[in-house]
């Protein structure tokens, strides 16, 4: 073998492991359209990057032992490999903390195939006037479990009402989701709603939605207006995302200069798996759910939460250690990208003759446009502004929280149908009903 041709072989190697590598990339997005198994469409790419290499080497350099070859090759595959595993196929590696059950926890398996962990108060004994419907309440998130505040739920007890709270779907100790992209949807949460509704035997319900839950509340209302008896929303998302865009819910704008660079440093290390995942979404779901899954992203939601989680109030420290235990990722994800994609809901909910409370927080992050929106679309709708609240206007002021519960839901409504009233919160010692004021006409989410 002449020196030059000895020479050009080994000029053209790497060459030709550029040609292999780029053989397996086209390879594995080429079976990522028509095949749903990651470790399929792994093992097709690998294939053929390896026998790319070999015919190639054999090609540039032939006067060298098979075996030799061979091992040339490994020597570069195995670094290679390295790379692409640490930059796109290790897990992000977060820790995730589980919802733990505790007795008190029931659970209801749905006709659409939930499995639903709620708990319930039954109206304290004694109590003279036993309401006909129950109240339900709806966490925000999507994905942020919470049931309940015991507080509020035995003062509804003591006033005569059933209280109900439960984990979404895709949350807490509920049941997750076999096909995320497919089942995490507006529709499912509200037919798993209706399906509550209908196991409790209850002709109307009481809604009392936070955040998302809020947006679910008024779709579920929507859906079902004959089923409402009345509505209670705090900090509501939007009930059509469009009409806002995502820049409604603004956030991480309330982070200061040192959350922000928390937020971006824990980010940043993982944008290469993040993005992967996002390209493969586009173009197959199914495998990008395999390639990040549904406990590997809400550990990683879960950790941007212990940093967000100061936006949720007025003051910061207030929200300084909230944390939510079996906090879901996934279904954050679909349903706010079903919630921009869905038909309008609104229209359906002027069909909506239940009176609805509406509580806009001082230091919300929601954009105000949305509770005005709400309030010039249900006929029966009162705005009551809380002061020195934020998002999640329980964590600093339980106070005017349960006070206005309790009188929306136990004394009639002030204001005339097809009229909405403005209230401004009072100081927090104060204990009398702030004063009705007239709306100038005119609309997120953790």
């Amino acid at each position: 073998m002449p020196t030059w041709r000895k020479i050009l072989g080994w000029v053209a190697l790497p060459p030709v492991l550029a040609v292999g590598c780029a053989a397996a990339v086209l390879t594995f997005w080429g079976a990522a359209v028509r095949l749903d198994s990651l470790g399929l469409i792994v093992t097709l790419a690998a294939m053929t990057f390896a026998s790319m290499a070999v015919m190639g080497t054999a090609i540039a350099l032939p006067w060298l032992p098979s075996r030799t070859r061979i091992l040339l090759l490994a020597v570069p595959s195995i670094f290679l490999a390295a790379w692409v595993g640490q930059q796109w196929f290790r897990p992000m590696g977060f820790d995730y903390l589980p919802a733990v059950e505790d007795p008190s926890i029931q659970y209801w398996q749905l006709p659409t195939g939930s499995r639903i962990a709620f708990r319930h108060r039954e109206p304290s004994p004694g109590t003279l006037e036993r309401r006909p419907y129950p109240v339900i309440f709806l966490h925000g998130g999507p994905g942020l479990p919470e049931l309940p505040d015991a507080e509020v739920a035995a003062a509804l007890s003591e006033a005569g009402f059933r209280v109900y709270g439960y984990h979404q779907f895709g949350a807490g100790l509920s049941s997750r989701a076999e096909r995320p992209h497919l089942e995490y949807t507006v529709a499912r949460h509200v037919g798993d709603l209706e399906a509550i509704r209908a196991q409790l035997g209850a002709e109307r319900l009481i809604l009392i939605g936070q955040s998302w839950g809020g947006a679910l509340a008024a779709n579920y209302a929507a859906r079902f207006p004959e089923r409402i008896e009345g509505l209670i929303l705090t900090s509501p998302a939007p009930a059509w995302l469009p009409a806002f865009g995502v820049e409604a819910i603004r956030a991480l704008g309330r982070l200061d200069a040192d959350d922000q660079r928390a937020l971006r440093d824990l980010v940043t290390p993982h944008i290469p798996r993040l993005g992967m995942r996002q390209r493969l979404a586009e173009i197959n779901p199914t495998v990008a759910d395999q390639w990040i899954g549904e406990r590997e992203y809400a550990a990683f939601a879960q950790a941007q939460s212990r940093i967000t989680a100061q936006t949720l109030a007025c003051d910061p420290e207030a929200a300084a250690d909230l944390v939510f235990p079996g906090q879901g990722g996934l279904v954050n994800r679909y349903v706010f990208a079903d919630m921009e994609r869905m038909e309008d809901s609104r229209p359906a909910l002027k069909r909506v003759d239940a009176p609805v409370l509406l509580m806009r927080a001082e230091c919300d992050y929601v954009d105000p446009a949305v509770i005005d929106d709400y309030a010039a679309t249900f006929p029966r709708a009162r705005i009551v502004e809380i002061d020195g609240a934020g998002h999640e206007i329980l964590l600093e002021r339980k106070d005017a929280y349960l006070r206005l519960v309790l009188e929306h839901l136990t004394a009639p409504v002030a204001e005339a149908a097809g009229e909405a009233a403005l209230e401004t919160g009072t100081a927090p010692e104060s204990e009398t009903a702030p004063v009705a004021e007239p709306l100038q006409a005119q609309n997120l989410d953790n």
